[in-house]
């Protein structure tokens, strides 16, 4: 795997944060640390998703810089290509072919807690199931109701 670099600066509490990603990154501290900013920061970087805090406005993009600095940014490196993002002005720029990752890998969104169709949508690519009931809700709905009923004993 690639290594990844990441750098955060003046992101909600972070002044600065450099980290090399091999294959998996542990990000450890005491509370007020700046464990979400980072994780925040960089989930903006990988998805697009500029305003990574739901409810929050572009507008309001101020509120995510460290208090009393100008602005706050975040890089997110390979090889191949980088994101970076810039706050206030809640801006993408990507060099290359950039790291990229779903909501839902990076932390902003969760499975658990989407409507029972945007789960389906969202999980259709991972169950590879075949045509069911006509379209992906239908396929994912069968698919799920066909595991209760063996659960329960069923057929």
């Amino acid at each position: 795997m690639d290594t990844i670099r990441i750098s955060v600066t003046d992101f909600r509490g972070i002044e600065k944060a450099d980290i090399e990603v091999a294959d998996l990154a542990l990000i450890a501290g005491t509370n007020a640390a700046g464990k979400t900013s980072a994780t925040q920061a960089v989930a903006a970087a990988l998805t697009g998703t500029v305003i990574p805090l739901r409810g929050l406005r572009k507008s309001e993009a101020g509120v995510l810089v460290r208090s009393g600095a100008p602005d706050g940014g975040v890089v997110v490196a390979t090889a191949d290509g980088a994101s970076h993002v810039r706050w206030p002005e809640a801006r993408l720029k990507t060099e290359g072919t950039p790291p990229q990752a779903s909501a839902v890998a990076a932390g902003l969104e969760s499975v658990a807690t989407m409507s029972p169709e945007d789960r389906a949508k969202a999980l259709m690519p991972y169950l590879e199931a075949g045509s069911y009931q006509g379209g992906p809700c239908g396929r994912l709905a069968g698919y799920q109701a066909g595991a209760s009923r063996q659960a329960m004993g069923g057929p």
